[in-house]
Formats: structure tokens, C-alpha cells, sequence
């Protein structure tokens, strides 16, 4: 009899927290560590590629390739679900897809895009450009800018000095 067992704990700090017996451990022999999807892109068109071959002869479809957009946004989301997230999301688009996979058949979560996320400002460059525009429109006047941004006339100062304002620039 073979057992194959998985598990997502470590079982050694199991073991030695007492939440495993040591003995049973030992039994199931030597754990496969696996890394994440996301931590292996490189590897991602390769099992497209595979799963693809696999769904088009189980689903009897004739659909031939990914397009290159549809590989990008495959190669840039962040597989929560590893490879049976991504063999989920190609046999969908798969059902929706024409002759070859594209961006819109993929229905993937947006917000789970590792270029999405890049993408977007981070809280100092947003602050930078909500200061710069307060100032504008109180043409300078830091008093003014405190009162709309709720926090001192000191704070815009330093604000101002940390993002390189100059103290006139906003008073045309």
C-alpha cells in the first residue's frame, strides 16, 4: 500500500509543537517543498502550454494557441490558486474562447495583476499631487491648505520641504 499525503503546515515545527506525532512523520517519508506559481513566472507559458494540450483533447475543442496579450496577463497575474487556478482559468476560456485564447476569455481577477499593482501611485506620490492641487487652489496660501488638508500650518510646511515644493511657486 502506498499513502501520499500533502499539506500546506510544516510538519517538522508540527512535530515539535506536539500537533503531530514524530513517528508518523517519519512514515510518510521525505517532504517535496514546492514554491509557489508566482514565484516561478518563467514556468507559467511552459504549463499553459502543457494544460492546453491536455483540455483541448479532453474538451474535443480546436482551439490551436494563446495569443500573445492573453500569455502577458497569464504571465503577469499572481496564481493564488497555483496550477489548478491556472488549469481552471485556461479550460474557461477554453469554453468562451474562438480559435485561440485571448485577454477576454481569461476572466481573471484584475486587482491579483502583479502589473496592475505596480501601476499604481503610492501614498507619498498621491499626497504630493493632492498637496500640489490644494495649494493651487488656495494660490499658495498655506494657512488655507492646512484648513482644507486638516492638519497644521507646520505640517504643510514640512510637507512642502519633504515633496520640494517651493513656498511661491503656487501664488500666480
Amino acid at each position: 500500500m502506498r499513502v501520499i499525503a500533502a499539506s500546506n503546515r510544516d510538519l517538522a515545527e508540527a512535530v515539535r509543537s506536539g500537533g503531530m506525532r514524530a513517528d508518523f512523520r517519519q512514515r510518510l517519508g521525505v517532504p517535496i517543498e514546492t514554491t509557489p506559481l508566482r514565484s516561478r513566472r518563467e514556468d507559467i507559458p511552459i504549463l499553459a502550454h502543457y494544460l492546453l494540450d491536455r483540455l483541448v483533447t479532453s474538451l474535443g475543442k480546436n482551439v490551436s494557441s494563446i495569443s500573445p496579450e492573453a500569455m502577458r496577463c497569464l504571465f503577469d497575474y499572481d496564481w493564488p490558486g497555483n496550477g489548478r487556478e491556472l488549469r481552471n482559468a485556461l479550460r474557461n476560456a477554453l469554453l468562451l474562447c474562438g480559435e485561440r485564447i485571448e485577454v477576454k476569455d481569461l476572466q481573471l481577477d484584475p486587482a491579483l495583476t502583479a502589473r496592475s499593482a505596480q501601476a499604481l501611485p503610492t501614498l507619498a506620490q498621491l499626497e504630493k499631487v493632492h498637496l500640489e492641487q490644494v495649494l493651487a487652489a488656495t494660490r499658495g496660501h498655506q494657512g488655507q491648505a492646512a484648513k482644507i488638508l486638516g492638519v497644521s500650518e507646520d505640517t504643510v510646511k514640512a510637507m512642502m520641504d519633504r515633496y520640494g515644493l517651493e513656498r511661491g511657486a503656487f501664488r500666480n
